[in-house]
C-alpha cells in the first residue's frame, strides 16, 4: 500500500520536535486494523509514562529497543519463598541499582492516591 501525494507532504511539514521515526511509528500504525493501532498506541503511552515517571533521569530519552534491552529483558527467574515472589536477577546485570530505583518509583506510585483536580477545596 503506497501513500497518497497529499500525505507524502503532510509528513514533509512536521515540526521540528517531533522525531521522524514517530512519524514512521503512526503512518505504520494507521496501516494496522483498528484494534492492532489502540494495542499499538496504548502500549506507546505506557512507554512514555514509564520513562517519565520511573526510569532514571539519564534513560529518560532512550528509544524503546534499548529500554528493551536494558530493563525488560533481564536474565533472571521468577520464584517464591514462603508467600512472596521473588524476582531473582543474573549475578552479572550491570543495572540493578537503576533495575531496583525504577521498580521503586512504580511501587510508590501504586501506593500514593491521585491528587484531586478541579477547584482546591476550602
Amino acid at each position: 500500500m503506497t501513500l497518497p501525494v497529499g500525505a507524502r507532504a503532510v509528513v514533509a511539514r512536521v515540526p521540528e520536535p517531533v522525531s521522524s521515526s514517530l512519524v514512521r511509528f503512526v503512518i505504520v500504525a494507521a496501516r494496522r486494523t483498528g484494534s492492532n493501532l489502540l494495542c499499538t498506541l496504548l502500549a506507546y503511552n505506557l512507554l512514555c509514562w514509564l520513562k517519565l515517571l520511573a526510569l532514571p533521569e539519564r534513560e529518560r530519552s532512550s528509544y524503546a529497543k534499548r529500554l528493551r534491552f536494558r530493563f525488560i529483558a533481564v536474565a533472571a527467574t521468577v520464584g517464591r519463598s514462603g508467600r512472596r515472589v521473588v524476582l531473582r536477577l543474573a549475578a552479572g546485570y550491570p543495572l540493578l541499582n537503576d533495575f531496583v530505583e525504577a521498580l521503586q518509583r512504580i511501587r510508590q506510585l501504586a501506593e500514593r492516591p491521585a491528587e484531586p483536580t478541579g477547584r482546591p477545596s476550602s
